[in-house]
Formats: structure tokens, C-alpha cells, sequence
């Protein structure tokens, strides 16, 4: 076998191995199922928000958030969605994306803010970050989400 070959195979075996069994990690404070996203090159571990009362309670009464963890709404089919802060302490940004996955708005949130910050176009997910993750790893408007379940 070519040494390149080998050092290929190596380095794909080392990969698999730091991804565990594929399990994402337990999140403190976690009441929903978990799962891992990329969002512009970044893995991320994220709560599924999939049933209204789940995406109705959101991160509320929660008192933070782990790096690199987040919370995905996901919704039925692509409308204008729009979320408040209302009981959410957390300072949180917000990434619209439509059913590709592309994010077509994002925007900061206010802590206990109840005015509600819309995603402008139809978007079919929500993922919200602590607030400045998505400026702090270079993530915009056009960039995608990837490894949404179905």
C-alpha cells in the first residue's frame, strides 16, 4: 500500500475516532433531543426545538448557554417566523435559514425583550447562538446550515 494511502487512512480512522460513537454530548440543561449542525464551517451541538410547545418555550428560564451550543426550531414549512425574549435571560443571536438550510437573516436578540424580531423572507429553521456567534466565526446572511435532520 502507497504511504500516502496509509497516512490517508490514518488520518480518517483518527477522525472517526474523536467523533465517538456519533452521539452529540450531553448538554447541562438540555430538555430536548440533541444533535450536531455546521454552521459556516463550524460544528456546533444544538437542542431540536420540533413541536409547537417546544419552539413556544425555547431557552426560556434558562440561566445560560454552553460555547458552541445552540437551540434549532424547526417548523413545518417556510414562512416569515419571528421569535421574542420573553422569560429568556440569555443574550442570544438568532440565524433565519430556509429550507436549504441558507440563512437569510440574523440578528441579535435582547434579553426579555418582547418585541418580536422577524426573518423578513420565508425561512423554515431558526438557530439561536449566544449572542456575536455568528459575527465571532465570520457566519452571514447567505452562508448555510448543514446537517439539519429531517
Amino acid at each position: 500500500m502507497p504511504s500516502f494511502l496509509r497516512v490517508l487512512l490514518l488520518a480518517a480512522a483518527l477522525s472517526w475516532a474523536a467523533c465517538g460513537n456519533g452521539t452529540p454530548p450531553a448538554v447541562p440543561g438540555a430538555e430536548l433531543p440533541v444533535d450536531w449542525l455546521t454552521v459556516g464551517g463550524h460544528q456546533i451541538t444544538v437542542e431540536l426545538a420540533r413541536r409547537p410547545a417546544e419552539r413556544s418555550r425555547g431557552l426560556m428560564f434558562r440561566q445560560s448557554l454552553p460555547p458552541d451550543h445552540g437551540m434549532l426550531f424547526l417548523f413545518p414549512r417556510d414562512d416569515v417566523q419571528a421569535f421574542w425574549m420573553r422569560n429568556t435571560t440569555i443574550p442570544l443571536s438568532i440565524a433565519y435559514a430556509d429550507a436549504r438550510g441558507r440563512i437569510v437573516r440574523i440578528a441579535d436578540l435582547e434579553p426579555l425583550d418582547e418585541r418580536p424580531v422577524a426573518s423578513v423572507g420565508p425561512a423554515r429553521y431558526a438557530l439561536e447562538m449566544n449572542r456575536g456567534w455568528f459575527a465571532a466565526h465570520g457566519v452571514a446572511a447567505g452562508d448555510r446550515i448543514t446537517g439539519i435532520p429531517d
